[in-house]
Formats: C-alpha cells, structure tokens, sequence
C-alpha cells in the first residue's frame, strides 16, 4: 500500500468518524444533515481514491469505484436537499405543495 493511499484512509476514515459523531452528538435533525456533508464530500472520495490507488489490477475494479464515486459527488446534495425538505414538511415549516 502507497503512501498516498494511508494518507488518503486516514483522512477519510477520520472525516467519516468525526461526521458521525458530530450526527449522534447533536440532537437538532437540520444541523445533523450538515454533519453529513465531510462524509460525502471529503470521507467517502478519500477512500475510494485510495481503494483506487491500490488495486493491482487497474480496470474494471478501478472504473467502478470512479462510477460509484461520480454518483456518490452528484447525488449526495440532492440526497441532502430532498431530506431536509421532506423533514421540513413533516414538521409543518414547508408546505407540500410548494415546489420548493
């Protein structure tokens, strides 16, 4: 294993932890989705990354984990935005008619 592939582990392993945490530590459900963000943004890719980084045989391995990790950065705002309005609607503080 390279040496950019640990570093790139433990940084996200370490954003993945520290999300986690902030998520159990806090008990308003809108400020736990912006815990969510350094895990799909900095945590997940950093460790895809260094999955990349490893693998012996670069192809099809190395291909699907550059497909997972391009959905993963074009889905995980959209994942957040949809939570957080589908919470907003449950608490009566946006209407579900709304297109917003």
């Amino acid at each position: 294993m390279t040496v950019a592939a640990l570093v790139l582990l433990a940084v996200g392993l370490a954003a993945v932890t520290l999300s986690a945490l902030g998520i159990l530590l806090c008990r308003d459900p809108y400020l736990q989705l912006h815990f969510l963000a350094p895990a799909s943004v900095i945590g997940a890719p950093a460790v895809i990354v260094a999955l990349m980084l490893v693998g012996a045989h670069p192809g099809r391995s190395t291909a699907k984990l550059g497909i997972i990790l391009a959905l993963l950065l074009l889905t995980a705002p959209a994942i957040t935005a949809a939570t957080a309005r589908a919470r907003a609607q449950a608490d009566g503080l946006a209407d579900e008619d709304s297109p917003q």
